[in-house]
């Protein structure tokens, strides 16, 4: 997230704590968007293992199981 923090409120010790966001001091309180953060997160991160396993086997996104060997994927 560039320069910014994310802690996810269970990280907080107060129940019911809201994710946070922070950076050079300054917190914001994801008060009603930390679960929607928290996936998109997720998934991101997913997406990234993803990408970094199939650039490291040669296999662009699937091509040799769709049969577009060679050709270039987007996702």
């Amino acid at each position: 997230m560039g320069g910014w923090i994310f802690t996810p409120g269970s990280a907080y010790v107060a129940p019911g704590a809201s994710a946070t966001l922070d950076r050079g001091g300054r917190r914001v309180d994801l008060r009603y968007s930390s679960s929607v953060l928290e996936e998109f997160l997720a998934a991101m991160s997913e997406i990234q293992a993803d990408f970094d396993r199939l650039s490291h086997t040669g296999d662009p996104v699937g091509a040799h199981r769709a049969g577009r060997t060679g050709q270039s994927c987007h996702a």
